[in-house]
């Protein structure tokens, strides 16, 4: 059986998808299976993959366009590894990943491990350092206050907190890690670069797409900071009325849409009617200080 299940959904990626899959093979680690999931590509991704499927190096599986969260979920549910490692078709990892976070995880007992990445747009290299939470994990998450990549778990980690949400198209992974810190499930930290994140022009963010980013960010300040302000937690009531107040401004000024202006907006004053008061202070204290 494998240790580790490495994860590798994709969508029309069949110009990336053996650079993935290659880095995988290159791996020091050699107790892996590599699953990938193809989520209704109608590109030539099964023709570039043939070789690897017939040596039975890949597990190819194919499903209708569900989304990433929801591929990422079927590979997890076939998974035979004791971990999982997540890879986007569009990115690499070096050849020492797998053995570094498997040490990781062995050694400090984690559920899940945190590493630095490489971030690579056209010729722009930069190593991204992660900023981890402090003694207070999940309110440091809520507050936005520390930033990381995760794409390695312990499959039953993830089985009990129910996998990827499915319905959260985007964001998926900052879903995941605020469940993670709530249920209290411990980390442990590599302070090293392990993943490339590649940035491709088209993946880029796009005015079509920006509404639909907001909205499935406003979905996450509904399932998770709206009800733990509803639980009686008086400093989420106060983070959920600032992000809808701000989120309110996002969908106004870049989205130009007004009914999800006013959504946000009468939510935000919901739950702190004096913060109308509080920005329109700040508004006038800028106003005189220009």
């Amino acid at each position: 059986m494998p240790k580790v299940s490495v994860i590798i959904p994709t969508y029309n990626c069949g110009h990336l998808i053996c650079d993935a899959v290659e880095s995988v093979l290159k791996q020091s680690f050699i107790n892996y299976e590599i699953i990938v999931v193809d989520d209704g590509s109608n590109d030539n991704t099964r023709v570039k993959l043939f070789d690897y499927i017939s040596a039975k190096l890949v597990t190819y599986i194919f499903q209708e366009n569900k989304g990433l969260p929801s591929a990422r979920n079927t590979g997890i549910n076939l998974a035979k590894g004791e971990y999982i490692f997540c890879l986007d078709a569009d990115d690499e990892m070096l050849s020492s990943t797998l053995a570094e976070l498997f040490e990781s995880a062995q050694k400090n007992k984690s559920g899940w491990v945190i590493s630095d990445l490489i971030r690579i747009e056209g010729d722009q290299i930069e190593i991204q350092k992660a900023k981890l939470p402090g003694e207070d994990k999940l309110m440091d998450m809520l507050r936005k206050k520390c930033y990381f990549q995760a794409r390695f778990y312990r499959k039953d980690v993830l089985d009990v907190l129910g996998g990827y949400d499915d319905q959260q198209r985007f964001y998926e992974d900052w879903d995941l890690y605020i469940r993670l810190m709530e249920n209290g499930i411990k980390f442990s930290y590599v302070p090293q670069a392990l993943y490339l994140y590649k940035i491709r022009r088209q993946s880029i963010t796009k005015q079509r797409n920006l509404k639909k980013k907001l909205f499935f960010i406003e979905r996450i300040y509904h399932k998770h900071y709206r009800r733990l302000a509803d639980n009686g937690d008086s400093e989420v009531v106060n983070l959920y009325a600032e992000h809808m107040w701000r989120l309110a401004s996002d969908y106004f000024y870049k989205c130009h849409s007004i009914v999800a202006t006013f959504r946000c907006l009468i939510q935000s004053y919901k739950y702190d009617p004096l913060i109308i008061k509080k920005y329109l202070h700040t508004f006038k204290s800028l106003k005189c200080k220009l």
